[in-house]
């Protein structure tokens, strides 16, 4: 799953993604759900949404790629809801319950698949993880390839499903624990650790 990431700093993806105006918003580095997260919206600019989608009384923050087609709900989205998240990296527990940050090796910001809803609710896409992000955990988010966002923006249904599983090489560090409470902000969270003593 894709249950915390950042967002902090980031580049101005404007061009790169043909956006104007995209805001800059204050550091984030423990973006959680329910909190509200930048969307990229394909050729209406950008917005502000609630990290969460609620169709029966519960918040459901990702959907797996692999049944985007087979579930009603998530199929009319796949039509005319999807959307981008740029994120600099994002956060996965191990079974230990210890977290590890993954980033770019190069540290640029990148943009996770994501469905909306018209009453400005998102959700994550997920795939299984690759080999990296697997030694922690077996889902990871949909990182969309640099100059391929258009594919899942604007491309066919069957086009857009094929640019979720684009490879997506990262880095993997052990951070401090502090980031397992969402009411913790800060550039430290992001820090690698020294030693894995210090978990």
């Amino acid at each position: 799953m894709c249950g915390r990431f950042a967002l902090a700093p980031y580049e101005d993806l404007s061009v790169r993604l043909g956006a104007d105006g995209l805001p800059r918003p204050q550091p984030r580095y423990n973006i959680a759900p329910g909190q509200e997260i930048l969307c990229l919206l394909p050729g209406k600019g950008h917005a502000m949404m609630f990290w969460g989608v609620r169709p029966y009384g519960r918040s459901l923050v990702n959907a797996r790629a692999e049944t985007l087609k087979d579930k009603a709900m998530f199929s009319r989205l796949l039509e005319d809801g999807r959307c981008l998240v740029p994120a600099t990296g994002f956060y996965e527990w191990d079974k230990q319950k210890r977290p590890y940050f993954f980033s770019r090796e190069d540290g640029a910001t990148f943009c996770m698949a994501a469905l909306f809803t018209e009453r400005k609710e998102a959700m994550v896409i997920t795939r299984p993880a690759d080999d990296n992000v697997g030694e922690v955990h077996n889902r990871m988010p949909c990182i969309l390839e640099e100059g391929k966002e258009g594919l899942w923006t604007d491309g066919g249904a069957e086009e857009a499903l094929g640019a979720l599983y684009d490879p997506a090489p990262l880095s993997m560090s052990p951070v401090s624990k502090a980031v397992n409470d969402p009411g913790n902000e800060g550039p430290e969270l992001v820090e690698p650790l020294n030693t894995l003593d210090e978990w």
